[in-house]
């Protein structure tokens, strides 16, 4: 794939935009080749990759590995709606209407220093189609985009929505990553541990040998009899499939690091057969101010929690999806 060139793009756009308007805006009601304003692609199940950069150095690569399944940027899984959206986009945008002669020059500004462009590729390491998205209009329901090579930037929309279209092309990487914590086939975890810092004897390890034979042992790794092997089977399930909310990108290093360095609510931890393992640490989220559903006075948000995955990702979670996880080990013994 070719270098995104951010100066060399300025260059270009910049030094043609008034050559191209004297070209344009001398020809009344003329119009330019179906290249120059076709913006979208009607088969989107031929698309292979995506790749989207901005001018402060942002890349994005999306790129197709199943039917109904993507990368971003080579690393992580995403999330199947926003790539549906994503191409949903590029199959119904249209051209509303050409720039206004009184804002071109602006228009050609912005796309070169505000703009995302955006690769389309189509199994070939040449892309189908390049074109350049900008800001939104006035009442924000279509933005200006360009196609690479043309000669004038349109007012792109989707006929009948009404909203702007950029979002559908994020260019941060955790606007696509997928939200996932734990996924894992029961039959596939050899090792679940959950410590109770706070409560260390409450805390446990489920072992499964590959022929899937489940053994339980308290924080102190002393095997234990006398448990339901059913309840083992029941709690394993629940990690099928467990995510987190957002990632917390509202705070500042100093606060995470604090928060981060804390004793954690619970200490998860699965490693499956192929000895690969996920760790999620659990705290409290604090609250400035705040008053529980009965009118008491509250240090931490009631609903949700900070997670610590892999001892590198910030994120928030929910009580509500750890709720279940919570268990401690008298849970095995139900009757």
């Amino acid at each position: 794939m070719k270098k995104y060139k951010n100066i060399l793009f300025i260059i270009i756009l910049l030094g043609l935009s008034g050559i191209i308007a004297t070209q344009y805006f001398s020809k009344s009601g003329s119009t330019l080749k179906s290249s120059s304003n076709n913006f979208s692609i009607q088969d989107t199940g031929n698309i292979t990759k995506v790749f989207l950069a901005d001018m402060k150095g942002n890349q994005i690569l999306l790129e197709r590995v199943e039917s109904n399944k993507w990368m971003v940027n080579g690393k992580y899984g995403t999330v199947q709606t926003n790539i549906n959206y994503m191409l949903e986009t590029i199959n119904l945008m249209t051209v509303k209407a050409p720039v206004a002669k009184a804002r071109y020059d602006k228009t050609i500004r912005d796309l070169s220093t505000r703009g995302i462009k955006v690769e389309i590729y189509m199994d070939s390491d040449t892309p189908s189609k390049v074109f350049y998205i900008g800001t939104t209009n006035q009442d924000q329901t279509g933005n200006y985009m360009m196609i690479e090579d043309s000669k004038l930037p349109y007012l792109v929309h989707i006929e009948g929505f009404r909203g702007f279209l950029s979002p559908r092309f994020a260019i941060h990487e955790n606007d696509w990553r997928e939200k996932t914590i734990f996924r894992y086939n029961p039959r596939e975890i050899e090792e679940l541990r959950l410590s109770i810092p706070g409560q260390p004897q409450k805390g446990f390890v489920i072992k499964q040998t590959i022929d899937g034979k489940l053994s339980l042992y308290n924080n102190a790794m002393v095997p234990l009899e006398g448990y339901e092997n059913g309840y083992l089977v029941e709690y394993l399930e629940r990690f099928r499939s467990i995510n987190f909310e957002m990632w917390e990108e509202t705070k500042d290093p100093i606060f995470i690091d604090s928060v981060s360095t804390s004793t954690p609510l619970e200490v998860y931890t699965v490693k499956n057969m192929a000895g690969e393992s996920t760790t999620l640490k659990s705290f409290k989220k604090p609250l400035l101010s705040g008053l529980d559903i009965e009118g008491n006075p509250i240090d931490h948000d009631q609903d949700r929690m900070y997670g610590l995955m892999n001892e590198k990702e910030f994120m928030i979670i929910q009580y509500f999806v750890f709720d279940p996880l919570n268990q401690d080990i008298s849970f095995f013994y139900k009757n």
